[in-house]
């Protein structure tokens, strides 16, 4: 992934600076007036901000539910923009803003979930619903919350389905099944765990 960010930023700068003849002439009198258009500008920022970049065969990925619409493991997380539960204005970047890997569940139908998954590392794992009301007191434990409809339009997530977000603001999973992420979060906090203890 680093060889092929160097290589197109090689050949990015060399398409601006290192051209002659023919060659810079189209550069001035065809390419640049082109970049001046909205559309055209929008498309190679989205090619050139490295946002669509994905490590779908990383080791920190679980495979999953591969017929998922929206974003899948190995994507880059969208934004959402949401309230807390006060009411506050928040963003899903906020919320995953960190060292620790955050557990985004969607609708009240994810709190059980949610409840299992917090309890595996409150440093290491931090758990978030999704919501388009204002959670019941009886989710006081779920501690982090993004209240309004972006976020599941977003990830197009159905209600129960959990995403895991790495701290790199990356999809680590995406899935119904609160087990299948206990299980890989264990896995991937262990050599951590295991250097904690050690310590």
């Amino acid at each position: 992934m680093a060889a092929k960010v160097l290589a197109d930023s090689s050949r990015g700068f060399e398409s601006v600076f290192a051209l002659r003849g023919v060659r810079r002439f189209l550069r001035d009198h065809l390419i640049f007036p082109l970049v001046k258009h909205p559309a055209v500008m929008a498309r190679l920022l989205a090619k050139t901000n490295q946002l669509a970049i994905a490590y779908p065969d990383s080791a920190l990925t679980l495979r999953g539910e591969d017929r998922c619409r929206g974003p899948r493991p190995g994507d880059r997380a969208p934004d959402a923009r949401g309230v807390t539960a006060d009411g506050t204005p928040t963003r899903l970047f906020d919320l995953t803003r960190g060292t620790h890997w955050t557990v985004v569940g969607f609708g009240e139908e994810a709190a059980a979930a949610l409840r299992e998954l917090a309890g595996i590392s409150d440093d290491a794992v931090r758990t978030c619903m999704a919501t388009d009301n204002a959670p019941g007191s009886d989710h006081t434990d779920i501690t982090r919350t993004l209240i309004g409809s972006e976020a599941r339009r977003l990830f197009r997530a159905q209600p129960g389905t959990l995403v895991l977000i790495r701290p790199d603001g990356y999809l680590a999973a995406r899935t119904r099944d609160a087990a299948a992420i206990s299980a890989h979060l264990t896995r991937i906090l262990a050599p951590r765990k295991a250097l904690e203890t050690t310590a």
